[in-house]
């Protein structure tokens, strides 16, 4: 388990063990720890001081992706410096989804640092949080300015971008349950919506 100490100065991120002891993961100081996420084999990704940073497990930092930020009406007059990137997640391959609340859209890193956007909200919805599945498909935690949560399934497929009804895709209980994960948004949950994105084969 890992957790972020940002109590010093020197923030870290804290590799704690089954026994409850607890040591830096890596020496470096790193700034504004904001959301993290790790991988089985120990790969930390966490949103901190310019971007995307990785922390391998022999304690390497390096920077993935910088400047993932974005500013779009209305979140960019509404919505606090530190909350315009918010929940990260990792697929098998070590691809990077980060939700882009400020952007209302949710943006692929692959390890190699090529940034990608792969899914976007409409006006009244942002993205908080982001969770890849086995088949590809992305479930994604979006919130509006009235605290309402949702979640969307995205799916791809080679054909026109369109968003359907899905009730019951996501039962509103889970949602309820994400939103506790994800709490920035509230506890006002709504049934899922399932959205089909043609741009063609994942990376």
């Amino acid at each position: 388990m890992y957790e972020a100490n940002r109590t010093t100065p020197c923030q870290q991120v804290m590799r704690i063990r089954a026994d409850g002891s607890r040591s830096p993961l890596s020496k470096e100081c790193l700034q504004n720890i904001r959301w993290m996420t790790a991988t089985a084999n120990g790969t930390v990704y966490l949103i901190g001081g310019d971007g995307l940073k990785k922390i391998s497990p022999a304690g390497q930092v390096t920077t993935v992706a910088a400047q993932l930020q974005q500013r779009r009406f209305p979140q960019a007059y509404v919505t606090a410096e530190l909350h315009y990137v918010m929940g990260i997640s990792v697929d098998a391959n070590e691809n990077v989804y980060v939700a882009v609340y400020g952007g209302r859209q949710v943006k692929k890193v692959t390890p190699n640092g090529r940034v990608t956007v792969v899914a976007e909200t409409s006006i009244n919805w942002s993205p908080t949080g982001v969770l890849p599945a086995p088949n590809g498909d992305l479930w994604v935690l979006e919130c509006s300015p009235m605290n309402a949560v949702r979640i969307e399934r995205i799916t791809r497929r080679v054909s026109a971008l369109f968003i359907e009804p899905a009730a019951g895709v996501f039962p509103s209980g889970a949602a309820c349950f994400l939103a506790g994960i994800f709490p920035a948004c509230g506890f006002r949950c709504q049934s899922g919506r399932q959205r089909h994105f043609g741009n063609g084969v994942p990376d």
